[in-house]
């Protein structure tokens, strides 16, 4: 290779990054990141073009991957232990593989340590460092079972913070003792057990007891991970995010996160791809990043690049697949008391899709009508509402009024897990409407974040489940 051509393998670029097409075959970049609903066909198109194998990465975390099943969020999963993590991330994997994706970004070695974070929702495996390093390893074991390249993240964690990454930055704030005992455990059972891991992905996180310097762009942070025998790649998140663009311009981000340890840069997708290259390519000119600092981290991407060439993965059982993953998704739903089908029932779904359509609120989501689907089918006697999760006044009033002419209430309250949320919890206003009307509510559905349970009034009956699909069909086996 020359040397333009291994600049372009430590990009990984976004489908909404500018000329992206372009970026891919005239090899600016070494990788692509898709979406859950990815053009299958695309891929394979822009694959064969290359001379280089381009890697395509994707978030497996919840969610259906085209071609896929639907799958179950990994707070769900750890719920039937390590067993049932390790099939359902070699399940995964032998899906992702069969249309075309050869990493995984996760799994998430986040430890929910606080209920409040938004970085974390229903992505961890677990709330304390010992049930996330070994959970966490089970699916590292399973994914790389099926050949998929793994990055677990976000390095060197999230579980702490209160903050969307989106936004603001967020900061560990806690003794170098207590970081390198609870925070990297679980980074470090994967590093030293075999299969060792493939990758780590770092978080845009600040961890004053290591270093001033945030993440991506702190060697000594970086360095944790190879001071302790960690091989494999090391990727940053994206660039895109803003609480790093308050701090540094997007050229030194590219740059300074390369001279800080990284082998991958994903990029920010509001950026050029050829802009990106540009300035990796005028660091090396000016010296600044030399071609053996490069060659090293062209080395571990290749070797990894080869791996997956030479590896054939299990052909996925879609069928079983399907099983296994409805299986989890009932295992993983907290059950209340179950609600009285014979009364007059008023459902009222909050969920951020709602929408305005002549001048009703409706909700034109997929998980909507599988919800509504259910509803008519168990509750003969019943009528729903949608309203949004943050409701108007007016609408609050309304739900009063109909509350009223039905015997009983069932709340199905979607607490999102979202970039640039805010929040992973329920506004206020949902939260007083529900509070109102304790004294007719038979049940509150918690969709979504788990943690959002917390929010609730003492002793209402509450389920949790996390999503629609599989979910909602066992979560109404148990609501009646």
């Amino acid at each position: 290779m020359d040397i333009k051509e291994k600049i372009g393998q430590l990009l990984i670029s976004r489908p909404r990054a500018k000329n992206i097409e372009n970026s891919v075959r005239d090899g600016i970049v070494g990788g692509l990141y898709v979406p859950p609903n990815f053009d299958v066909e695309l891929v394979k198109e822009l694959k064969h073009a290359r001379k280089t194998p381009l890697l395509i990465a994707a978030d497996l975390e919840c969610g259906e991957l085209s071609g896929c099943n639907g799958w179950p969020c990994a707070m769900a999963a750890a719920q039937s232990g390590k067993d049932g993590v390790y099939k359902w991330a070699k399940a995964q994997a032998a899906e992702a593989r069969s249309v075309g994706v050869d990493a995984v970004f996760g799994p998430v070695f986040d430890i929910a340590f606080t209920r409040e974070g938004i970085a974390t929702g229903y992505r961890p495996l677990g709330e304390t460092p010992e049930v996330v390093a070994e959970l966490g390893y089970e699916a590292v074991r399973g994914y790389q079972a099926n050949g998929l390249l793994t990055f677990c993240k976000h390095f060197p964690g999230f579980g702490r913070a209160e903050d969307d990454a989106h936004i603001s930055l967020s900061s560990i704030n806690v003794s170098k003792e207590t970081f390198m005992r609870e925070d990297m455990l679980p980074y470090l059972r994967s590093a030293y057990q075999d299969p060792a891991l493939s990758g780590v992905m770092t978080g845009h996180i600040s961890v004053p007891c290591v270093d001033d310097i945030p993440s991506p762009m702190s060697s000594k942070v970086v360095d944790l991970l190879r001071a302790n025998g960690f091989g494999g790649l090391i990727m940053t998140d994206s660039l895109a995010m803003k609480s790093i663009q308050f701090y540094y311009t997007e050229e030194q981000l590219y740059v300074g996160a390369l001279k800080a340890g990284h082998d991958i840069i994903l990029v920010d997708y509001n950026t050029d791809d050829r802009e990106g290259f540009e300035w990796i390519y005028k660091a090396y000119i000016d010296g600044a990043l030399t071609e053996k600092e490069i060659d090293e981290k062209v080395g571990r991407i290749l070797a990894a690049k080869k791996r997956l060439s030479e590896f054939v993965p299990e052909a996925p059982d879609f069928g079983a697949d399907k099983k296994l993953f409805y299986s989890i998704s009932q295992n993983s739903i907290t059950a209340g008391t179950p609600v009285d089908k014979t009364k007059k029932t008023l459902f009222v779904i909050a969920d951020e899709r709602a929408e305005a359509v002549n001048g009703e609120v409706a909700f034109a989501s997929r998980g909507a009508e599988e919800l509504k689907k259910f509803i008519d089918r168990d509750f003969k006697n019943s009528q729903t509402m949608f309203i949004d999760i943050c409701p108007s006044a007016d609408k609050i009033a309304d739900v009063l009024y109909y509350g009223l002419k039905n015997e009983q209430v069932v709340f199905i309250v979607h607490a999102p897990v979202k970039a640039y949320a805010g929040t992973s919890h329920f506004h206020k206003p949902v939260l007083s409407l529900i509070e109102g009307m304790q004294k007719r509510t038979a049940a509150v559905v918690v969709w979504g974040n788990a943690f959002a349970a917390d929010d609730l009034p003492k002793g209402i009956n509450t389920f949790v489940c996390y999503d629609f699909g599989d979910y909602a069909e066992a979560l109404f086996e148990k609501l009646t």
